[in-house]
């Protein structure tokens, strides 16, 4: 057990989220408190760059009600596709975490026209605090490790679309991954 205040500009972990919100949320308390870090995924920033471009408007409260425009769109898409499940989807799922990610950052954005700033200033900097997801930690090692097990009081992992027997083993393999992440210390946070 540990606590994220341990960390400071001279820290070298990876702090590691079976989600992306919890790592921008993550990223604003350091960077309040003078901490620099970084989110690892030029993908991710690519594709939440996208839809900011789609939903782009001066106004934040015009972003955010094109935001859930954008997800109800997609609903209507997939039960149109006679997609059972559509809020389980794949596809709704990605957009649903970007859209929740883009409501963090538009939190500190003085207008809708610095969203694509502020996604780029996650991704694109230079620090020994890497955020990444737990997917993105494969095949990596650092000393010292952080996991986020919970985020606003929910869990983290297993993910809650995990219900199948065979998808609740790859949360636990996932797990298994970032644990094995830390070569000297692995620090839960709550």
């Amino acid at each position: 057990e540990g606590d994220i205040e341990e960390l400071t500009n001279k820290s070298d972990c990876y702090v590691l989220s079976r989600t992306t919100k919890p790592l921008v949320y993550l990223f604003y308390k350091l960077l309040k408190k003078g901490i620099g870090s970084v989110i690892v995924g030029k993908d991710l920033e690519k594709g939440l760059q996208q839809l900011a471009k789609r939903v782009s408007s001066p106004s934040k409260d015009q972003i955010l009600i094109k935001l859930e425009e954008e997800l109800a769109k997609l609903e209507d898409e997939l039960t149109a596709n006679n997609i059972q499940k559509p809020l389980f989807h794949p596809s709704y799922i990605n957009l649903e975490e970007k859209t929740s990610i883009l409501r963090v950052i538009l939190d500190v954005c003085r207008n809708g026209l610095e969203l694509e700033s502020k996604i780029s200033e996650l991704f694109n900097g230079s620090s020994n605090i890497k955020l990444m997801s737990m997917h993105r930690s494969k095949g990596l090692e650092k000393d010292v490790v952080y996991i986020v097990r919970s985020f606003e009081k929910e869990k983290l992992y297993p993910i809650k679309y995990a219900i199948k027997e065979h998808e609740k083993e790859q949360e636990r393999n996932l797990e298994f991954v970032a644990i094995t992440r830390a070569k000297r210390e692995l620090i839960y946070i709550d």
